[in-house]
């Protein structure tokens, strides 16, 4: 399989895997996506500490995961690097769903994620996602950066 054929591939795969997402489906898209490794990593969109290792990662998403519906998601690549077993990719999603008692809300990200060929198939060992899409002036940003002191 070629270079252009395996990251089209990858990229249909994440974009299964959002749209499950968006619809509430964890099993269907990143539980499927997921390494199963220990080594998996996540700094998720919510903020706060990354969660580490793919047990864990599986139980907070499928429990995140049921607070989306009726949604729909669009991946934009803005870069890829691939080296060996290992491919980043550098994504805009732009996605809308029904999240926690808000309908059709916006939820786009700004999205870096790593693969690891494993056994023939890439799967997801790392993501970061933020929401900060819309540039922020730099009060804005010290006011997120706050730690509450």
């Amino acid at each position: 399989m070629g270079a252009d054929s395996e990251l089209a591939e990858v990229l249909a795969l994440t974009e299964a895997a959002n749209i499950a997402w968006m619809n509430g489906e964890w099993e269907q898209g990143y539980g499927a996506l997921l390494t199963a490794s220990d080594d998996a990593s996540i700094y998720g969109p919510l903020g706060g500490p990354a969660t580490l290792g793919a047990k864990t990662w599986s139980e907070r998403g499928a429990t995140v995961v049921g607070q989306f519906k009726n949604g729909r998601s669009h991946l934009n690549l803005v870069q890829h690097y691939c080296s060996g077993d290992l491919l980043v990719l550098v994504l805009l999603e732009e996605q809308r769903a029904d999240i926690a008692g808000h309908s059709d809300h916006a939820w786009s990200l700004r999205v870096t994620q790593v693969y690891r060929r494993e056994r023939g198939a890439w799967k997801v060992v790392h993501r970061h996602a933020d929401p900060l899409v819309k540039p922020r002036t730099m009060g804005e940003a010290l006011a997120l950066a706050t730690d509450g002191s």
